[in-house]
Parts: structure tokens; C-alpha cells; sequence
């Protein structure tokens, strides 16, 4: 349970945080109508990214403090 409490977290991570790059890299300087916009979304996405990742990890530690023997 524990490594899929530590993959789950990472998947997290990383659906957030690429997604959110993104959207302040490449759609907020190619379209300025856009801008606001896409940066708001793309830094509420990077704030998801590092509260719901690192979350879920303690999570999994904390419910399973043993590492599960197979």
C-alpha cells in the first residue's frame, strides 16, 4: 500500500506540475489576451502540484508505516 500511496503521489505531482509549466511558458507569452488567465491557471496548477504530491506521500507513510513484505 505504501508504494501506491508513492506512485499515486508522484503521477500527482507530475499531471500537475507539467501542465502548469506549461501554461506559463508557452500559452501565456504566445497569446496575450490569454495571459492573465493562463498564468493564474498555470500557477494554481504548480500550487496543486506541491501541496496534493507531497500530501499524498505523508499520507502513505503515515498510514502504512511499515513497508509492505511480499
Amino acid at each position: 500500500m505504501k508504494t501506491l500511496a508513492r506512485v499515486a503521489a508522484t503521477f500527482t505531482f507530475i499531471c500537475f506540475f507539467f501542465p502548469g509549466a506549461w501554461l506559463i511558458f508557452a500559452i501565456a507569452h504566445a497569446n496575450p489576451i490569454a495571459e492573465p488567465i493562463a498564468f493564474v491557471l498555470g500557477f494554481v496548477l504548480l500550487g496543486l502540484a506541491f501541496s496534493l504530491g507531497p500530501f499524498l506521500w505523508l499520507a502513505g507513510e503515515k498510514c502504512c508505516p511499515k513497508q509492505d513484505n511480499k
